[in-house]
């Protein structure tokens, strides 16, 4: 959504409530495959799902917002490398740290699994924590869909204090992307 609003396009949003598998149900399933959220209906009536790749399809889709390098700018590449490395590196240890039991058919290794994952999760962190040491955003001084995603991922954190003390850069970016207009819309509607 905070894409969504960044470009100033009108949309109409609906919330599926997970708590009473509205996203398991047959006509939802038909929209994401996995019955997950979030998905989004382009204007031909089709549907796109994995957060990732929606934040990319908006930034091209409405390229004069300057959310993501044009396709021929040099800067492109490293885009394409945050928003992977945040959606397939980063998003998915955190499955294995919210549900460690869904990783092994043993219960007794869900304790073992969250140890791992959590570790990996601050090695990965890390390497973005390090990249942002000289810069303002993740493409340097130019914002994009990647910071934003950032702040989404850095907002799963069960300890802020901590994962602020661990990583000062990936928080300043955080913090400066939830100040923006765009944004702050969004977190109020979550916060309702």
């Amino acid at each position: 959504m905070a894409v969504l609003e960044e470009v100033e396009v009108s949309y109409d949003k609906t919330l599926i409530d997970m708590t009473k598998g509205e996203h398991k149900t047959p006509e939802y399933m038909k929209i994401h495959p996995l019955g997950l959220v979030p998905a989004m209906q382009l204007e031909n009536g089709k549907f796109v799902f994995e957060s990732a790749g929606i934040c990319m399809y908006l930034a091209d889709r409405y390229i004069e917002y300057g959310l993501a390098p044009a396709n021929d700018d040099p800067t492109r590449g490293v885009y394409n490398q945050w928003m992977l490395f945040l959606a397939s590196s980063i998003y998915p240890v955190y499955g294995r740290i919210a549900h460690p039991d869904w990783y092994s058919t043993d219960p007794s290794q869900s304790d073992e699994i969250k140890t791992a994952a959590i570790l990996e999760q601050r090695e990965q962190w890390r390497i973005v924590e390090e990249a942002l040491k000289n810069q303002v955003w993740l493409l340097g001084k130019q914002f994009s869909t990647a910071d934003i995603y950032l702040l989404m991922l850095s907002t799963w954190e069960e300890d802020q204090k901590v994962f602020a003390e661990m990583f000062p850069n990936v928080t300043r970016v955080a913090l400066a992307v939830a100040k923006r207009p765009a944004v702050q819309r969004v977190l109020r509607w979550h916060s309702v």
